[in-house]
C-alpha cells in the first residue's frame, strides 16, 4: 500500500497484477510524508528505503482501541481507520488481471517454494493446478472467522470494497498497464509516468504453461467464474481474455464512503 499525502492516492496493493513493479515506480517519486509499506526484498533497489514505515510503528489507535497497523496487502478500510478524514478524498488506485489468468499465477507463485511447479510434466500441472484452486480459491467458514490462507485467494475485491462497494477511482488493468499507469499519472501530475525498465518479479511460470487455458479442464474454469463473478461482470473478462476489460467507477462510492467515516465516528 500507498499513502501519498504530496500527490493525495491511496495505492491498494492486490496480488499477482504486476502491483509490486507499479508501487516501485510510484515510490521514486513519493516525498516527506509519503507512506509506503515494507517490502523486504525490494529495498535499495530504488529510492525505496527513504519512505518504508516498518509495520510495528505504524499506529494511531483511538482510546480504548487497538492499533492500526498498514501492510502490503492490506485493505483500504485499514487506511481509513488509521488516517480518517485526513485521507477521505484521496483518489483511490487498484488493479486487477483476468481472474483464469490470475489464478494460474497465483498457483505458480504461491508454490514456488514447496517445489518446482514449472519442471512438472503439463498433466501433473494441471492436477496440481485444480487440487490448489479446489482448495485455496473458495471462501469457507475458517477463512470468515479465522484468515484461514486468506493470502491465497483469488478474489481481491474485498481489500477496496466497503459494505459491497467499490471505492476504486482509478482502475489499472493488468492486461492495459502500461496505458493505464501513463492515464495515472496524469492524473497525480506526474505526465509521462511508465512502467518501462521495472521489473519486480522473476517468472515463475513454465514456457509450457504460457496459455493459461491449457491449464483448466470444465470443473476447474467454473470454479474460478464462481468465486470471481463480481469483477468477471464488473470488468467484462472472458476465459479465452479475448475482450478488453473495462472500468467504470461506481456512483455510489462517495456516499458509502461518508457513510463508513460516520458509522465509525471519524
Amino acid at each position: 500500500m500507498i499513502i501519498s499525502n504530496s500527490r493525495n492516492y491511496i495505492l491498494v496493493k492486490t496480488r499477482k497484477v504486476g502491483g509490486t513493479s507499479v508501487e516501485l515506480k510510484l515510490c521514486d517519486h513519493l516525498e516527506d510524508g509519503d507512506i509506503s509499506t515494507y517490502l523486504k526484498e525490494h529495498t535499495g533497489k530504488t529510492n525505496f528505503d527513504r519512505h518504508v514505515t516498518e509495520l510495528s510503528t505504524l499506529r494511531k489507535p483511538a482510546w480504548g482501541k487497538r492499533p492500526v497497523r498498514l501492510s502490503e496487502h492490506c485493505p483500504l478500510t485499514r487506511a481509513y481507520r488509521a488516517f480518517g478524514r485526513d485521507v477521505q478524498n484521496h483518489l483511490i488506485v487498484s488493479i486487477d488481471r483476468n481472474p483464469w489468468d490470475l489464478a494460474v499465477s497465483h498457483y505458480f507463485w504461491k508454490t514456488r517454494r514447496f517445489y518446482d511447479a514449472k519442471a512438472l510434466p503439463v498433466e501433473e500441472q494441471r492436477a496440481r493446478f485444480k487440487k490448489y484452486a479446489f482448495t485455496y480459491f473458495p471462501r469457507s467458514w475458517k477463512r470468515n472467522i479465522w484468515g484461514w490462507y486468506k493470502h491465497r485467494e483469488l478474489s481481491h475485491r474485498d481489500l477496496y470494497m466497503i459494505d459491497g462497494v467499490s471505492m476504486v477511482d482509478h482502475h489499472l488493468r493488468y492486461e492495459c498497464l502500461e496505458e493505464d499507469v501513463n492515464a495515472l499519472g496524469d492524473l497525480i501530475g506526474l505526465p509521462g509516468l511508465s512502467l518501462k525498465g521495472v521489473n519486480a518479479k522473476t517468472v515463475t511460470r513454465p514456457k509450457a504453461s504460457r496459455s493459461y487455458q491449457d491449464m483448466y479442464d470444465d470443473q476447474t474454469r467454473d470454479l474460478v467464474a464462481k468465486v470471481a463473478a463480481w469483477e468477471i461482470d464488473a470488468y467484462g473478462y472472458d476465459f479465452e481474455g479475448k475482450n478488453t476489460p473495462t472500468f467504470t467507477p461506481d456512483p455510489r462510492r462517495h456516499d458509502v464512503k461518508e457513510a463508513y467515516f460516520k458509522r465509525h465516528g471519524v
